[in-house]
């Protein structure tokens, strides 16, 4: 099938309002009750595109296959925000050895949660975990 085509077993980012978005934006030149009904068409555009679009969406192919590798970079995503919400947590205060144990201990939190994903979960539906070399 051509990309741009429609299809009902097929859910494209067309079902989408795309002027959502600019709506959102656009109640900030408008002031008073004018705002508020910009926010309540956005609010009702945002909580009936699913429902109207509910036969498109289930109709959409799952490819479980996909779960994990997901998953995987949400994690990479999750460890990168960690270590940026360390870095600014301590470009605030002196480092001391207080801070260094702390700022330590939250970049150890975040890369065990990386490594528990990786090295325990991560392998599902993929055959054993390798062996530690």
């Amino acid at each position: 099938m051509r990309p741009g085509s429609s299809s009902s077993s097929t859910w494209s980012s067309s079902s989408r309002s795309p002027s959502l978005p600019e709506r959102w934006a656009s109640s900030l030149l408008v002031g008073g009750p004018a705002r508020y009904w910009l926010w309540a068409a956005g609010t009702a555009i945002e909580i009936g595109t699913p429902l109207v679009s509910r036969r498109v969406i289930q109709a959409a192919p799952i490819h479980a296959s996909h779960i994990p590798e997901r998953m995987g970079l949400f994690i990479i995503i999750v460890l990168g925000e960690s270590v940026l919400a360390v870095v600014v947590g301590v470009s605030d205060v002196s480092l001391g050895l207080r801070s260094g144990l702390v700022a330590g201990a939250a970049f150890t939190v975040a890369a065990c949660v990386w490594w528990l994903y990786f090295e325990l979960a991560g392998h599902e539906g993929h055959g054993p975990a390798p062996e530690p070399v």
